[in-house]
């Protein structure tokens, strides 16, 4: 009973955690740094990392269906625009 009670109070610390953290604050300074070393491919590494990024964030929003209808149709517009910019861009590396 102890366990399952901390594990509670870790799990909800995490989310509140996490939900503060900005992806900018991370990832700024990871692009600068690639930009200053890597200037002929900072770009395409940028928009790989990017195109990872949206990939993952849309596995997580779909992974469990959503009842309201309004956020179904905006995850398959997001899916759709996300599958045109992994065409365009996909080609680059």
């Amino acid at each position: 009973m102890t366990n399952e009670i901390i594990m509670f109070i870790v799990g909800i610390i995490s989310v509140y955690l996490i939900s503060l953290i900005k992806p900018e604050i991370v990832l700024k300074p990871l692009l600068s740094i690639l930009k200053q070393k890597l200037s002929k491919n900072s770009n395409a590494i940028s928009n790989a990392l990017g195109l990872k990024l949206l990939e993952s964030g849309i596995y997580a929003i779909t992974y469990e269906e959503d009842g309201d209808p309004e956020v179904n149709k905006a995850m398959m517009q997001i899916t759709a625009n996300y599958e045109i910019l992994k065409e365009k861009l996909g080609k680059k590396f």
